[in-house]
């Protein structure tokens, strides 16, 4: 979908309002969630909770982790940054970002939602091979400011990774929004 390469366009330019106002305009009105029959997940449905799972986990090892960063870059923003360090200190950028990339695949958590009710491989996968289950959630009462809203976040899957300097320099940059830690 084309607003979903907009919102992560204006979220990397630094344009955070603007992207999560766009979210907030294309957040589909229903999304579902596929799920196996068994225990874990009636009870998770009889007390009203959806699980969520850590990227480490996932079939995919390569998920959340298509993201780079322009070093040479990085590195002069530091230096601009932290102008009492020298640039030997600063070298190790790369390894300090690399661990950093790696401590949120073992941090964040993610639950997956579909648009579709219908999507035959979403129940061959998800649903135990067509015998689970699909929850339906209504998010046409969501408003910006409603905190499931606010960490509600499309998926673009795309065949190049993608440029997170811009990113990075707006977490340094000790912003308020926590919810940039999680793109």
């Amino acid at each position: 979908m084309e607003w979903q390469k907009d919102f992560i366009n204006l979220f990397s330019k630094g344009e955070i309002d603007r992207a999560y106002k766009l979210k907030q305009q294309n957040i589909p009105k229903r999304l579902y969630k596929y799920l196996p029959l068994n225990s874990e997940n009636l009870v998770s449905l009889l007390n009203n909770q959806i699980w969520f799972s850590i990227p480490k986990k996932f079939n995919d090892p390569f998920d959340c982790l298509g993201v780079y960063w322009d070093s040479k870059e990085m590195l002069e923003y530091f230096l601009k940054m932290n102008t009492n360090k020298k640039i030997e200190e600063l070298e190790n950028i790369n390894k300090i970002l690399e661990g950093a990339i790696q401590s949120l695949i073992y941090h964040i958590k993610i639950s997956c939602f579909s648009e579709d009710l219908y999507s035959m491989p979403m129940w061959a996968n998800y649903s135990n091979n067509h015998s689970g289950f699909c929850i339906e959630y209504d998010f046409s009462q969501l408003d910006y400011n409603d905190n499931f809203s606010k960490y509600l976040f499309p998926v673009a899957y795309e065949s190049n990774r993608y440029n997170i300097t811009n990113l990075i320099k707006i977490i340094l940059n000790n912003t308020n929004d926590h919810r940039v830690f999680l793109l």
